[in-house]
């Protein structure tokens, strides 16, 4: 979170989910005794990290999820919950195989399990919760001097209220239609809650109301057209109803989109309501462990940085990469270990064994964009063990942004619009080594289970290669055969399909060689 109305810079900490609960409570202590799985921060460390950020110009601004994503709360106090336990910490799904309902609908699309999820939830209605918030938070304030707190608040489908007859009664009584209009009252008495303890309130989107109070903060996290998610407005909807607003979307680095992408964020376009704080590159990390956390997030949060720091007409992208992966390198001498990690992940890959040529291969390959890779995972069997499996698949290794493509594409573009003979000689030797690459790497596929998920990618990639070696010559000789280029273009398509939730990432320029001419990058890519 970037905030430019103040001197120092805020930065959003989420300790809380279904997966555990991450700070030490004295008041509570079942929350991190039961809820955490031993892993959580001690009410020193968190004291001596805001003291470390206060001396950095950081304010840490900590989210509490709720009433939602709030399982591990459970573990240790199941009375706050709206369905009955055992309840213990865990990822959403686990709740829907321990407590199966025979009447729930089979099947569907994603977005019919996002709606029809009966996920852990806290009771609204019990006046008890409130108790224990008014103490919990009153802790919390004492922890983190900030003067903000989130409250989360996001993806309550209402179904554990639904099912719970006595919520049902209790909303026909107190004249609330819906479960939106209690949540809405939930938010209302968090809101106090956390007034009283001189602090302002942060939450998800799913919190705006026409009755929110105009000095809560509405987060905007939800793409207003993605097909899965209702959004619940426009930025300019919190900010003209009076809302300050920090903005996410857009800024996900867990979906592995390209630095550009986040560049160029068409939410940011023509924004300049005082009324919008910042925003904030959002890492979660079901996909990131300590092993590749870094590489998530480095080198594209500083374009993101970037952009948000930056006025409108800074917007030229090669600009940005050519200075982005200097940056890289100069974190890599600061010691950040985004790079070492990811090489040493190779030698671990590679047996021990060398390492050039997978590295020739893998660098040019990207991991799948938007949530593919993580719905994939959490659709295998058994279902949830993608929380615990090690993140060691080439998808998890290799970077989010290939460098050698920008470089490679910077190269394309100047043959194909200044016709630059050096960039010619650049392009051949490339390709050229991709083609040879895959007899080199062969060898090392035997045997080799996760080397060899990218097999199919070498051999591709060694084609590809010299399908590009080819359109350069027939250009050279002024060669012009439609026929040629539908076919060729036809066959790096089928190239261009990922394997293992990675693709190569070079098929489109070498698909630009094929026609003749670039071809502008996506705005956009899916998220589902």
């Amino acid at each position: 979170m970037t905030g430019v109305q103040t001197c120092a810079l805020p930065i959003y900490w989420h300790l809380t989910d279904d997966e555990g609960f991450r700070v030490e409570s004295k008041i509570f202590p079942l929350l991190h005794e039961k809820g955490s799985n031993g892993d959580y921060y001690t009410q020193a460390q968190i004291k001596e990290i805001v003291a470390y950020a206060r001396d950095r110009g950081i304010i840490l601004v900590p989210e509490f999820d709720m009433p939602g994503h709030s399982q591990s709360w459970f573990a240790g106090y199941p009375e706050l919950a709206s369905l009955p336990g055992p309840y213990h910490p865990g990822p959403r799904g686990q709740w829907q195989q321990e407590h199966p309902d025979p009447n729930a609908p089979k099947g569907g699309s994603i977005a019919d399990i996002i709606a029809n999820m009966v996920a852990p939830t806290f009771d609204p209605t019990n006046e008890k919760l409130y108790v224990f918030l008014d103490k919990f938070i009153g802790e919390m304030a004492n922890l983190f001097p900030s003067g903000y707190m989130h409250i989360g608040a996001d993806e309550n489908n209402g179904m554990a209220w639904k099912k719970n007859p006595a919520i049902v009664a209790w909303m026909k009584d107190h004249q609330i239609a819906n479960t939106d209009e209690l949540q809405r009252y939930y938010v209302d008495r968090v809101y106090g809650i956390l007034k009283k303890h001189q602090r302002k309130l942060i939450g998800w989107e799913e919190i705006f109301n026409e009755k929110l109070p105009k000095d809560a903060i509405v987060h905007k996290w939800i793409p207003e057209s993605n097909g899965m998610i209702k959004s619940y407005g426009k930025t300019s909807d919190f900010t003209s109803h009076g809302n300050p607003v920090l903005i996410s979307v857009g800024f996900y680095t867990d979906v592995f989109m390209p630095a550009y992408i986040h560049y160029q964020n068409s939410v940011l376009q023509g924004l300049n309501d005082p009324q919008v704080l910042g925003g904030e590159a959002a890492q979660w990390t079901e996909l990131a462990d300590n092993e590749n956390i870094d590489g998530r997030i480095w080198p594209r949060t500083a374009a993101i940085a970037e952009r948000l720091w930056s006025p409108e007409n800074v917007n030229d992208v090669e600009d940005m990469y050519r200075r982005l992966f200097v940056f890289n390198l100069q974190l890599d001498e600061q010691g950040f270990p985004h790079i070492a990690n990811y090489e040493r992940a190779l030698r671990r890959l590679s047996n021990g064994g060398p390492i050039d040529n997978i590295k020739a291969l893998t660098d040019v390959l990207s991991p799948v964009r938007g949530y593919k890779k993580l719905i994939g995972n959490m659709m295998k069997a058994p279902q949830n063990s993608y929380q615990t499996t090690p993140l060691t698949a080439v998808s998890d290794i290799i970077p989010v942004e290939s460098e050698i493509k920008r470089k490679f594409r910077a190269l394309v573009k100047l043959y194909l619009e200044k016709h630059d003979k050096d960039a010619e000689n650049a392009i051949r030797t490339y390709l050229m080594a991709w083609q040879q690459n895959n007899t080199q790497i062969e060898p090392l596929f035997a045997g080799n289970k996760r080397l060899s998920e990218i097999q199919d990618h070498s051999k591709n990639l060694a084609s590809a290669a010299a399908i590009g070696l080819e359109a350069l010559e027939r250009a050279d000789k002024g060669i012009n055969d439609a026929a040629w280029v539908q076919q060729h273009s036809a066959q790096l398509d089928t190239y261009a399909k990922p394997h293992y939730e990675t693709e190569i990432a070079v098929i489109p320029e070498i698909a630009e060689l094929v026609v003749g001419h670039v071809v502008p990058e996506p705005e956009s890519y899916p998220q589902f």
